[in-house]
C-alpha cells in the first residue's frame, strides 16, 4: 500500500476515535448538574374586580439547577414561566391594594416542564404590586403616523381612523390620566395615491391595561397638487349696515381667485358655490378700502393662493326716495 494511503487511513482512524471520545464526554457531562440563569416571563393574576395600578415587570431572573439534558430541554422548548396569584384571603375593595411577594413566593411561582429543575435564586427577590378598582373608558384614537408624499402630491384633509376610538379597561387611577390613545408609530414614504391599510393600536401599557380593538384602519386622501383660477367671483358684504337708506357700493364688485389643492377636488369644485366677501361695518369702517377673502363650500380642503385685485374700494351712498 502506498505511504500516502496509509497516512490517510491513520488520520481517519484518529479522527473517528476523537469524535467518539468527544461524544462520549458530552453524554457523560450532560448527566451532571449545572446552574444557569433564565429570564422567566412573568404573568400576574389580579384580585377579582381589580387591575394593576402600576407597571409590572415583564420577567424575573431565575437561577436554576438541573442536569445538562434537562437544561437543554428547557432551552429548546422554552417551557418556563412565573405565575403570581393573589392570596386566597384577598377580597376586592374600593381603594388601592398592595400585595407583596417575597423570595419564597417568587421561586414557588416558577413553572416548567422539567421535573428535576430546582430554582435556587431570583432577582428581584421581592415584588410589591399595586392594584386598584377596575374600570373602563372610551377614548379617541390618535394617529402616530407620518406620510411623506412623492414630489407634487400632498395629503388632503385629516387622517381618518376606523374605529376612531378604543375601549380601555384597567385600574381607575390609571384611566383618570388618559384622554387619548396612540396608534403604533408608522412612517409611509413616496406616497402618491390614497392610503387604506390596517395599523396596530399602541401597546405601551399592556401589563396594566386591556385595549380593544387592537387595530384600526387608516384612511388618507393623497392627491396630485394642482391650481385653478376662478374668474368673476362676486363679492358680498358680511358686515352690518343698519341704515336702510344707505347702500354700499364696491368697486370692483367681482374678483378673480387662484386656489391650490388636490387635482380631483379642484375639478369638482363648482364656481357658482364660491363667494368672496368683505366685512364693512357702517359707521366704523371709513377707510374706503377693504381686503376681500374667500368663502369656500364645505368639504373642500383647498387653500387660496391669491385674489385679484387684492383690495377693493367702497363707498356708502344714500338712496334718494321719491
Amino acid at each position: 500500500m502506498p505511504q500516502s494511503l496509509k497516512n490517510r487511513s491513520v488520520i481517519r482512524r484518529i479522527a473517528g476515535a476523537t469524535l467518539f471520545a468527544i461524544v462520549l464526554w458530552a453524554i457523560v457531562s450532560l448527566t451532571e448538574e449545572f446552574d444557569t440563569t433564565f429570564d422567566v416571563p412573568l404573568t400576574v393574576e389580579s384580585p377579582p374586580e381589580m387591575a394593576p395600578a402600576h407597571p409590572i415587570p415583564q420577567s424575573i431572573r431565575v437561577q436554576t439547577r438541573a442536569t445538562g439534558w434537562s437544561l437543554l430541554k428547557m432551552m429548546a422548548t422554552g417551557r418556563i414561566e412565573s405565575i403570581l396569584r393573589p392570596p386566597p384571603s384577598i377580597s376586592p375593595g374600593d381603594s388601592q391594594l398592595v400585595i407583596g411577594y417575597g423570595r419564597r413566593d417568587l421561586l414557588a411561582s416558577v413553572r416548567t416542564n422539567v421535573l428535576d429543575a430546582r430554582q435556587l435564586n431570583v432577582a428581584p427577590d421581592t415584588l410589591a404590586l399595586v392594584f386598584g378598582p377596575v374600570d373602563t373608558r372610551r377614548v379617541p384614537l390618535s394617529p402616530e403616523i407620518t406620510i411623506n408624499t412623492r414630489k407634487g402630491f400632498q395629503v388632503i384633509g385629516r387622517l381618518r381612523l376606523l374605529p376612531d376610538s378604543v375601549t380601555l379597561s384597567g385600574a381607575r387611577d390609571v384611566l383618570d390620566d388618559i384622554t387619548a390613545w396612540p396608534t403604533e408609530p408608522l412612517i409611509l414614504n413616496d406616497v402618491h395615491r390614497a392610503v387604506s391599510q390596517w395599523i396596530s393600536v399602541g401597546d405601551t401599557l399592556r401589563n396594566i391595561l386591556t385595549i380593544s380593538p387592537r387595530r384600526a384602519e387608516l384612511y388618507a386622501d393623497v392627491q396630485e397638487i394642482a391650481e385653478r383660477t376662478f374668474t368673476d367671483v362676486p363679492i358680498v358684504n358680511r358686515g352690518t349696515v343698519r341704515d336702510t337708506s344707505l347702500r354700499l357700493v364696491l368697486q370692483p364688485q367681482r374678483v378673480d381667485v387662484l386656489v391650490r389643492g388636490g387635482a380631483r377636488d379642484l375639478s369638482r369644485l363648482d364656481p357658482s358655490s364660491m363667494r368672496a366677501y368683505v366685512e364693512i361695518l357702517e359707521g366704523t369702517d371709513t377707510l374706503g378700502v377693504a381686503y376681500p377673502r374667500l368663502l369656500l363650500p364645505a368639504g373642500y380642503d383647498v387653500s387660496v393662493v391669491g385674489i385679484r385685485p387684492d383690495r377693493v374700494k367702497y363707498v356708502f351712498r344714500r338712496m334718494i326716495r321719491e
